[in-house]
């Protein structure tokens, strides 16, 4: 069975309906057990209380469970990118390999691909301390450009 859009829950329950694929059909899309499947990328976020999800006023009540993962459910739907720009940070390595499974990089663009691949990027440097890291260059960097320039002094 072959999917050609690229909404994640419906290739899910695409793939859950399938029944009894032929191990000689190289189309089959049954998960492995490597796959990471979206409703494991929904349910973490919607737990995870630093997760902002809309603006609300002081008198509001609090976002249900439910309604957490509609909205993270909807987002994810709509744009990988968008979901990433907004959630990346709170995701684990291995539900950023999500996004690079083949059953999901057929469906991006060439557009998609870029800015996928760019938020993939960015937030593995930020899980792997990059940010911090890249100050502290650039601040050894203006250190030693000083000290080049005769202008350092202690």
């Amino acid at each position: 069975m072959v999917t050609t859009h690229n909404d994640p829950l419906t290739m899910q329950q695409e793939t859950a309906g399938a029944t009894d694929p032929s191990p000689d059909d190289p189309q089959s899309t049954t998960p492995s057990p490597a796959q990471i499947l979206p409703s494991d990328l929904i349910d973490h976020i919607a737990r995870d209380p630093k997760v902002f999800f809309k603006s609300q006023q002081i008198n509001d009540p609090e976002l249900t469970t439910d309604e957490r993962v509609a909205i993270v459910r909807d987002v994810l739907a709509k744009s990988h990118t968008t979901f990433l720009a907004r959630f990346g940070l709170f995701l684990r390595e291995e539900h950023l390999r999500f996004f690079e499974q083949d059953g999901q990089t057929s469906g991006y663009s060439p557009d998609e691909s870029y800015e996928v691949g760019y938020y993939l990027e960015r937030i593995r440097r930020s899980h792997n301390g990059g940010r911090h890291r890249e100050v502290r260059n650039r601040r050894y960097a203006a250190l030693k450009q000083l000290v080049q320039e005769g202008r350092y002094f202690s």
